[in-house]
């Protein structure tokens, strides 16, 4: 995805791009709604988060989490389809990537990308304190991150304030970024409350995000390239684990 971008970012993730049923305002409300059903060991849940892309304000494509857990190990599988039309051109962006955590440590992120037509691809797998990365077929090694920009999960670690080393998945570094809890409410997803608490995150791709009781993403705004730039939950639905 912190885990989908306008141009070339996943930070929406890639970060990349509801309706007035589907949004209501944050308040500090208490949601009664049953949690969705969670894997034995790992306390993720299997399911598929379904996102809208807004870019200023506008619906322009669609964003997924297929989120599994066997054991203490996480795969989450990430879909972003966003077009846009230019009048001069149709600007079309396609991401697929899988990120792979066991217990709370990220461990692997694979990427392949299609932006405007140009492709990109990235490998990294985590090897001790540091991240073996392979970028366009070019290697190179990075500091292991504790969370990377596609931000679809909030380490069990984090609680109010923390700084923490970010794994950009745009540019295959890690670098140390702040999250901090600004405050909590609930935000309407299908029809139901559901509690989250709200963080900002500063440092190589900043965001406001907002996370449920699973630590799970449920809302994430960001400005990219200078438009605002928003995933907004629209569905979760249950899956069968792998």
């Amino acid at each position: 995805m912190t885990v989908v971008e306008w141009g070339h970012r996943a930070t929406i993730h890639f970060a990349l791009f509801a309706s007035a049923c589907l949004f209501t305002a944050w308040t500090p409300v208490v949601s009664t709604a049953a949690p969705p059903a969670v894997a034995a060991s790992s306390g993720i849940p299997n399911e598929i988060r379904e996102f809208d892309v807004l870019v200023d304000d506008k619906v322009r494509g669609t964003h997924r989490l297929a989120i599994s857990s066997k054991g203490d190990v996480t795969t989450t599988r990430v879909e972003t389809d966003v077009k846009v039309d230019l009048i001069v051109y149709v600007y079309a962006y396609s991401f697929r990537a899988k990120e792979v955590w066991q217990a709370d440590k990220l461990i692997q992120v694979d990427t392949r990308v299609e932006d405007a037509g140009k492709k990109t691809s990235l490998t990294a797998k985590a090897d001790g304190a540091n991240c073996q990365v392979v970028l366009n077929g070019r290697q190179h090694v990075t500091d292991r991150g504790a969370v990377s920009t596609f931000y679809w999960r909030l380490p069990q670690s984090v609680d109010q304030k923390r700084v923490l080393p970010i794994f950009n998945v745009d540019t295959g570094l890690t670098k140390p970024g702040t999250i901090e809890l600004a405050d909590r409410g609930t935000l309407k997803v299908d029809g139901r409350a559901i509690a989250c608490r709200h963080f900002k995150v500063t440092g190589p791709a900043p965001a406001d995000l907002w996370f449920d009781d699973q630590n799970l993403l449920v809302r994430q705004k960001s400005v990219e390239d200078g438009h605002p730039t928003e995933l907004r939950l629209r569905r979760i639905r249950e899956q069968t684990a792998e």
